[in-house]
């Protein structure tokens, strides 16, 4: 059994099933558990149906490779996202506590991300956004109420799945646009009332992006591992805070930078903490077909 750790597949099917193969060729069988921290598509009511519609065709292809599919939803994602698929859980202000090979696993988390992330003239293009000043004490309350379930059922392992990281981890960049969270998905629906694609961009500094109520819960409780996503460009990297093992796995898709992305986080042994991060990408390609696949 392996934890598997993802995020932002961007109902990217052809991306899943590379990551489907390339596990498949290991013969991992079935019995892993993979957390997705966010990313799972692109909301707009106009586009609801084929929004659920491509995440389940997404998971359905997971699901061939996991007994358990848990996840939370991410600034694009629609705020209240329930599939109501068997072995899959949103534990955004959730919960969910597994009896596996590795151990019992108590996972609880948060979805979205703060609106000081995201640029000012680009807000209306993220469905799942909240403003920290005002919800500082129903964020931090959730987490609370969630982490106390789980850990009333003693765990081996407490797992916090957010999508934004905490603040000061991993989270250095500009505030995001929607062009740079955009994938191949087809937006013929509702594309007119966003803004031309070659629409000269202002310019911002890089800033700290994430989550401040975040940070400080973790600093306040005991937590084995906390998964994270939303800067793309932090993607990788890894640190403990307060004996807490945290990860940026903001990888998967290949946008915007595709040159880093197509990665995910595999652990054989939660215990040992014995992690990898690895690259979907097709290794036996000529030079060409590689820069015409990936690049």
């Amino acid at each position: 059994m392996n934890l598997i750790v993802i995020s932002d597949i961007d109902e990217n099917l052809e991306l899943v099933q590379e990551l489907k193969e390339q596990l498949n060729s290991e013969k991992i069988g079935r019995d892993n558990i993979i957390l997705i921290a966010g990313g799972l598509g692109f909301y707009s009511p106009q586009r609801e149906k084929n929004y659920i519609d491509k995440i389940k065709y997404c998971l359905k292809e997971l699901l061939d490779i996991s007994s358990n599919i848990v996840y939370v939803n991410g600034d694009t994602d629609k705020r209240d996202l329930d599939l109501q698929m068997s072995s899959v859980t949103n534990v955004h202000k959730n919960h969910i506590v597994l009896n596996t090979s590795l151990g019992k696993m108590g996972i609880f988390g948060y979805g979205g991300a703060p609106n000081f992330s995201i640029r000012n003239d680009q807000l209306k293009y993220f469905s799942n956004l909240w403003n920290e000043k005002l919800m500082k004490d129903e964020i931090k309350s959730s987490l609370r109420i969630s982490y106390e379930k789980v850990r009333f059922s003693n765990p081996d392992f407490v797992i916090l799945l957010t999508h934004s990281p905490p603040y000061n981890f991993a989270d250095y960049s500009k505030e995001l646009s929607f062009d740079t969270s955009l994938s191949s998905v087809d937006f013929s629906e509702d594309r007119s009332n966003s803004e031309p694609r070659d629409k000269k961009r202002k310019s911002s500094n890089p800033k700290h992006l994430g989550s401040k109520t975040i940070s400080e819960f973790i600093r306040e409780y005991s937590l084995n591992f906390s998964f994270c996503s939303h800067v793309y460009k932090e993607g990788g990297k890894i640190t403990e805070i307060n004996n807490a093992l945290l990860f940026n796995v903001s990888h998967l898709s290949p946008m915007p930078y595709k040159t880093t992305g197509r990665k995910y986080l595999i652990i054989k042994n939660l215990g040992k903490k014995q992690f990898e991060f690895r690259s979907v990408t097709n290794k036996n390609l000529n030079f060409e077909e590689y820069i015409k696949k990936y690049l």
